[in-house]
């Protein structure tokens, strides 16, 4: 679950999902920022139990999460500064042929 991209569609899932046996067990899986969409915030805990109790209300019985990630980008920019990277969050600026914190853009040609 990727908050801002797709934690909207998560009810609806369990709602299809209830209307085919409201005992599947239903897992929700909190995002991890690591090396891709690495700007982007893991969800945190309590949007992640919202959304269980959205999925209860939808008619599943067994749905729970695990791991909310909270990084904040002042911490992944210590982070990346730590394992060599002169710009985070700029790796299309980077003089590096080879990246020291590996992460990657594929969407620039750097």
């Amino acid at each position: 679950m990727i908050p801002g991209i797709n934690h909207h569609e998560i009810p609806e899932i369990a709602g299809f999902l209830a209307e085919i046996n409201p005992e599947v067990p239903y897992r929700l899986i909190g995002f991890r920022p690591n090396f891709m969409l690495y700007y982007h915030r893991g969800p945190e805990r309590r949007l992640m139990e919202r959304l269980v109790e959205e999925c209860r209300a939808a008619g599943l019985e067994r749905v729970d999460y695990s791991g909310h990630y909270p990084l904040l980008k002042a911490d992944l920019e210590s982070i990346l500064r730590g394992k060599g990277c002169d710009l985070p969050g700029d790796c299309g600026s980077c003089r590096h042929t080879v990246c020291r914190a590996m992460v990657r853009e594929p969407w620039r040609d750097s």
